[in-house]
């Protein structure tokens, strides 16, 4: 498994990983050249045995010519050519070649999911004292309200990321949506649980403010270690262990992870999953966001960028 900060992919690696790695070292030298790919890739390794020299070049440029077609796709999935830090030259060899503008939020989103992807996020999530795991709450909230429509939609943080205790939390949830009687737990006490896997909450308010409106429960999920947790968060199950009195619809489930998932296995995890927002999803629908989210975010890349080994 290709893991930041030391590891690196080998010709064996999944196709998704080979596309990162070329984000990854334009992204840390400011261009990747083809021939400068396959030099790493054809570095030995455990897995090399007999295989002849002649075939292993044939087949790393095989899987790069398919890692190159999946950072074009994904430059489209992001909405915009503005949206994607990165571009494709094919003067002297095909290169990706940075363009990250620090002004631009999408860029900066892009960056963050990337190295937030392919970091040990058990291990190395802290740089600059900011939680990379919990940012994604923060920004799945914002792009959650910017899918439902910016302009009339409302979103909030419920997991870690926020403070205060679960019962609080419940209990804000149902004063700002409007429904549901706050905290009520069958057992008769309050559960010791960080956020019964609930990370963001997304709605569209009436103006009449009466219950029975689109609401959609989100999950949040770094690294790749996400897909046995795609069907934990039960909206209508969480409304019945945590609170109290009811809501007129189930709210609509939503997943979010900062891997760009490959197109061939989206529709099977999108079943499981609900609304599925990977990597690109997700910076197609950053607009406007805090001041406060960008420092955070900017001074997390920033920090996690320079402990690359490349």
């Amino acid at each position: 498994m290709f893991r930041l900060p030391d590891n690196l992919p080998t010709e064996n690696s999944s196709i998704s990983e080979l596309a990162d790695f070329i984000e990854i070292l334009a992204l840390k030298t400011g261009a990747a050249s083809q021939r400068e790919i396959e030099q790493y890739l054809s570095q030995p390794s455990d897995n090399d045995y007999n295989i002849g020299c002649e075939d292993s070049d044939v087949e790393i440029e095989g899987i790069l010519d398919e890692a190159l077609n999946e950072i074009d796709t994904r430059k489209k999935s992001c909405g915009n050519d503005c949206a994607y830090p990165f571009n494709l030259q094919n003067s002297a060899g095909t290169v990706c070649r940075l363009s990250y503008d620090e002004t631009n939020p999408q860029n900066i989103a892009y960056i963050y999911l990337l190295l937030s992807t392919r970091f040990n996020m058990s291990d190395n999530r802290k740089h600059a004292e900011i939680d990379g795991s919990l940012l994604l709450e923060e920004l799945s909230a914002e792009a959650l309200k910017t899918y439902l429509g910016a302009e009339r939609a409302e979103s909030l943080v419920f997991g870690t990321a926020t403070s205060g205790g679960f019962k609080e939390k419940i209990n804000d949830l149902c004063g700002k949506i409007g429904e549901g009687a706050g905290y009520g737990c069958p057992d008769g006490a309050v559960r010791h649980t960080q956020d019964g896997k609930l990370d963001a909450v997304g709605w569209i308010p009436f103006s009449d403010a009466n219950p029975g409106k689109l609401i959609v429960f989100g999950q949040c999920k770094t690294g790749t270690s996400w897909h046995d947790s795609v069907a934990q968060l039960q909206p209508s199950n969480f409304i019945k262990k945590f609170m109290s009195g009811s809501l007129h619809l189930d709210p609509v489930r939503a997943f979010f992870v900062s891997e760009a998932i490959n197109p061939t296995k989206r529709n099977g995890l999108s079943i499981d999953a609900g609304i599925l927002f990977d990597r690109c999803r997700i910076v197609d629908f950053c607009g406007e966001f805090s001041p406060e989210l960008v420092d955070k975010l900017k001074s997390w890349v920033h920090a996690a960028k320079e402990t690359i080994n490349i």
